[in-house]
C-alpha cells in the first residue's frame, strides 16, 4: 500500500477525478463512520475490530470501485472549485445505498466492527 500511495502522490494528484475521489472519500469518512473509513484510517487507527491491515488493504479496493462509480464524469472538470462543487452534489444517500449493498456483506463476512477506527 506504501507503494501504492507513493504512485499515486506523484502520478495522480493534479487529476481532477483523483481530487473528487479523495474529496468524496473524506465526506463519506466524516459522514458515515461507522460503514466507511479510508485505508489510511483503518491502517494508522485499526486493528480492533478485525480492522487488519490484510482486511483495510481489501476494503481499499472495493471502496475505490464505490469511489470511482459515485464520482465517474469528473476527469473533465477543469478546477478544484468544479471539484469541490461535484462533490458537493453528490448524493449521500446514493452513496450509503452502494456502502450498504457492496461493504455491508464484507464487513460481516470478514467480523469487521469499523466503529473500533478511531481518531
Amino acid at each position: 500500500m506504501a507503494i501504492e500511495n507513493a504512485n499515486e502522490m506523484g502520478a495522480k494528484t493534479a487529476d481532477m477525478k483523483f481530487q473528487a475521489m479523495k474529496k468524496l472519500e473524506n465526506r463519506i469518512e466524516n459522514a458515515l463512520t461507522e460503514k466507511f473509513r479510508s485505508r489510511y484510517a483503518m491502517v494508522c487507527y485499526g486493528g480492533e475490530g478485525n480492522v487488519s491491515y490484510a482486511n483495510a488493504q481489501k476494503l481499499g479496493v472495493v471502496q475505490n470501485e464505490i469511489l470511482e462509480k459515485l464520482c465517474a464524469g469528473t476527469e473533465n472538470l477543469e478546477n478544484d472549485e468544479a471539484v469541490r462543487a461535484a462533490v458537493a452534489a453528490i448524493d449521500l444517500e446514493v452513496a450509503e445505498k452502494l456502502i450498504d449493498e457492496i461493504l455491508g456483506p464484507l464487513h460481516k463476512e470478514w467480523s469487521i466492527d469499523l466503529s473500533t477506527v478511531k481518531h
